[in-house]
């Protein structure tokens, strides 16, 4: 199956073949197009045979190009995989509904659960914030999904791991955006904070 990213790849090269083949579809063409939506153009309409030759011809190149920019793209999701590997901030990415789709090694020693287990659950359920008071905290992801906001999480967190044990953190949440603009998820991103002061005692 393939990822939304992918499938915005396509629909990408299925409008850039439309405005190639039609030149009157009213949308801006490339450059490098004009010529050759010309020459389709010039094509009288009773050579149903010739049309539908140019027409292979542009869907083979069309998908030639999908194929190409597909692997381009699974190579820079490898090399993306290997650099949040090495970072030593926890990241953790959700789909539009607010399900974990990932985690990266560091996230997955913050909270203690492993991406088999969090993939698929809510954010609230994998992520688990607390205040310097240890009231539980719900990271509000509605602004990041409708309006594309960054969210900066609110000083003195700390994130409760599965054993029980808080650390605190500092970090943010941003939506994730595909080349057309739709919004694929969140990823939140979580470093090593100042850990919270210890309430005073009342004298």
């Amino acid at each position: 199956m393939k990822t939304a990213t992918e499938n915005a790849i396509l629909r990408n090269l299925v409008a850039e073949a439309l405005r190639v083949y039609d030149p009157e579809c009213g949308l801006p063409s490339a450059p490098a197009a004009r010529p050759r939506a010309r020459e389709y153009g010039a094509l009288g309409s009773s050579d149903l045979e010739t049309e539908n030759a140019v027409l292979r011809n542009l869907l083979s190149a069309t998908a030639e190009a999908y194929e190409n920019r597909l692997q381009a793209f699974r190579a820079e999701k490898e090399l993306v995989r290997h650099v949040l590997a090495a970072t030593r901030d926890a990241v953790l990415t959700t789909d539009p509904s607010g399900s974990v789709t990932s985690l990266n090694p560091a996230a997955v020693e913050l909270t203690g659960r492993s991406p088999e287990e969090a993939r698929g659950r809510s954010l609230a359920e994998v992520l688990k914030l607390a205040g310097g008071d240890g009231a539980a905290v719900t990271l509000d992801l509605a602004p990041c999904l409708a309006e594309g906001r960054r969210l900066e999480l609110p000083p003195g967190l700390g994130v409760v791991r599965r054993d029980g044990r808080t650390r605190a953190v500092e970090g943010s949440a941003a939506a994730i955006h595909d080349r057309l603009g739709g919004v694929l998820g969140v990823v939140v991103i979580l470093c090593p904070g100042a850990a919270p002061a210890p309430p005073r005692p009342d004298r």
